[in-house]
């Protein structure tokens, strides 16, 4: 595969890829022995909308995911372009309406001084650190907030976490310490949509 390029594979990724934005999409390799009805709709779609489509072995999907399950079909897309963190500052000083339909992903070199900056356009920023004796439940947060994530196993580095304005935590029990940063942010996103709309825990 080429570095330019990647790849999405399975029936329902690549439907929801075919569906939501197949602008970026460059051909779709469909295995050569099956029948399946759900290939042959993912062809059509494909089709349908001037996409290249591709017959190919079996052997070549399974080559190119490296043997994951890939359900007999495969699209290489254009790999993602990052956006430069300056436009990404320019989105978050003017809050548009349409943005927030949209997520913007940047890559940085200096994390301390792109929360410095992020600072100065009028946002807090909150840490999720397990030490933190403060729970995100017992917190209220502001609507302009940036949140800051630590790896996974070191969590954040000391300089990071003396630049965030507060740090919470996500209790935990039983013998499991930590989440891991996909689910640990889940769970903090929908505690501040939770807040953020006031939504109140059914009992029972």
């Amino acid at each position: 595969m080429a570095q330019n390029e990647n790849l999405v594979f399975g029936v329902n990724p690549v439907l929801e890829k075919i569906h939501a934005s197949s602008a970026d999409i460059l051909e779709i390799l469909i295995s050569d022995d099956s029948d399946r009805a759900v290939l042959r709709r993912i062809g059509q779609e494909a089709t349908r909308l001037g996409l290249r489509v591709v017959t190919v072995q079996r052997k070549v999907l399974d080559r190119l995911v490296e043997g994951q399950r890939h359900q007999g079909v495969v699209a290489k897309v254009d790999a993602y372009g990052y956006l430069p963190f300056e436009v990404l500052l320019q989105e978050i000083s003017a809050t548009t309406a349409g943005a927030a339909y949209h997520v913007s992903i940047t890559k940085v070199t200096n994390l301390r001084r792109a929360i410095s900056q992020v600072k100065e356009r009028g946002y807090w920023v909150v840490g999720l650190d397990s030490d933190s004796p403060d729970t995100i439940y017992e917190r209220s947060y502001p609507t302009r907030l940036a949140i800051v994530l630590g790896s996974e196993g070191k969590g954040m580095r000391p300089l990071i976490l003396h630049e965030c304005d507060f740090l919470v935590s996500i209790p935990m029990l039983g013998k499991v310490e930590s989440l891991n940063v996909g689910a640990a942010a889940a769970v903090f996103f929908y505690e501040l949509l939770r807040q953020s709309r006031n939504l109140k825990p059914r009992n029972g």
